[in-house]
């Protein structure tokens, strides 16, 4: 979070996963079956420039 919004102090864990969401609505994407940016558990967020078709 300090990286994205400057901050150094820790807020909810939650609140990186409400602006994915909106992110995701935004591109279209599925938050329930996520194509264009995917969580790979224990690393972080990939974005998929190709998702499968």
């Amino acid at each position: 979070m300090r990286d994205v919004w400057g901050t150094t102090f820790w807020t909810s864990s939650k609140t990186i996963d409400v602006h994915l969401g909106w992110l995701r609505r935004k591109l279209g994407d599925d938050p329930r079956h996520p194509h264009l940016i995917t969580t790979i558990r224990s690393r972080g967020l990939r974005f998929e420039p190709h998702p499968p078709s």
